[in-house]
């Protein structure tokens, strides 16, 4: 970061520093991380962002889509039901949704997906060896098309952040700091 910052103009503009200000120390970068989680910044950043989303109408109990980097690095199949053992029950007329990526599309995870009665909508991977775990009693259904289109636009924010942004990896050690 720092380095892009001496070189790139609008990296220097992002960050408030004009052409001939002097660049910070890489270490300012981790001290401030530091600071920022243990004051729990980022938890208040985060729910801020929830709730302007929750505002705008942008959120839905019904639907929830995954990018497997980001369930690789934050989450885990216990993370299927709440903590505290009381689940949902999805109403008679509407089921809950899933979407993930080809990565998803086993045997495995969409049995367990339909199991707790989640309908899963994985983007179907057909080249992989025994075809695509997902059929024609999920593809037929609108909502699947709609699930695909939102899952990629989510997909290219998390391929950003992967690629230029910090979630390649988790970059704090700990639960409680990956928390």
């Amino acid at each position: 970061m720092v380095e892009q910052i001496n070189y790139n103009l609008l990296f220097r503009w992002f960050v408030g520093l004009s052409i001939d200000d002097a660049v910070w120390n890489h270490s300012v970068f981790s001290k401030n991380r530091d600071r920022l989680i243990e004051h729990e910044a980022v938890t208040e950043l985060f729910n801020a962002t929830v709730n302007m989303a929750q505002r705008r109408g942008l959120l839905s109990g019904e639907h929830f889509s995954v990018d497997g980097t980001l369930i690789k690095a934050w989450a885990s199949h216990k993370s299927m039901r709440r903590k505290d053992g009381s689940d949902d029950v999805a109403t008679p007329t509407q089921r809950k949704t899933v979407a993930a990526d080809k990565a998803y599309d086993t045997k495995g995870f969409v049995k367990a997906c339909r199991e707790i009665n989640i309908t899963p909508h994985v983007a179907q991977n057909t080249l992989r060896l025994g075809g695509s775990a997902i059929d024609g009693r999920t593809t037929r259904h609108w909502g699947y098309t709609l699930s695909m289109r939102v899952r990629k636009r989510i997909e290219q924010c998390f391929g950003w952040g992967k690629t230029v942004g910090p979630l390649a990896q988790v970059m704090v050690r700990g639960l409680d700091k990956v928390d």
